[in-house]
């Protein structure tokens, strides 16, 4: 039997080059207010400060719940269990900077319980305080990297009050 129709296959197969991702297209008017290049990410992706940002986050409150508007209609269509993506907290502990996916966030639930807003970090869970800088965001299905590319908002810095 002739295999080298198959070996010469598999040859071309491998030797070609993959076409890299194209770069991200991010609005450039949504920067990121707190730098989280750096941040330590817990329970999902490890690039998902390179996800492009494509909704902005406008007219947040925080009280028992946090509350939050998008600056245009969220474009976000895929889903995971019902869910269109998380929420996203960055604080420092202990000197570092984390961030972690916190919460599923539902088409049409612009809010969470604001004590859902939290990073578990070996077996603690840690909440942002009165007074406290933090960072917040939220982006398409990403908790426990259920999806390894998607789309973002930029990240707001806030102060619990």
């Amino acid at each position: 039997m002739n295999w080298k129709w198959l070996t010469d296959w598999i040859k071309r197969l491998f030797s070609k080059k993959q076409k890299p991702d194209p770069t991200p297209q991010t609005d450039p008017a949504l920067a990121d207010e707190m730098d989280i290049t750096g941040a330590l990410i817990k329970d999902g992706p490890d690039d998902i400060v390179k996800w492009p940002v494509n909704v902005g986050l406008k007219d947040i409150t925080i009280g028992s719940l946090i509350h939050w508007a998008y600056d245009r209609p969220l474009p976000w269509k895929k889903e995971y269990d019902g869910s269109i993506g998380n929420n996203w907290l960055f604080m420092e502990i202990d000197g570092r900077l984390y961030g972690s996916p916190s919460d599923w966030v539902r088409r049409n639930e612009p809010y969470k319980d604001f004590g859902d807003v939290k990073i578990a970090l070996n077996g603690v869970v840690y909440r942002p305080v009165k007074g406290q800088v933090f960072g917040f965001m939220l982006s398409t299905p990403a908790r426990n990297n259920v999806m390894r590319q998607g789309n973002r908002t930029q990240v707001k810095q806030l102060t619990v009050p």
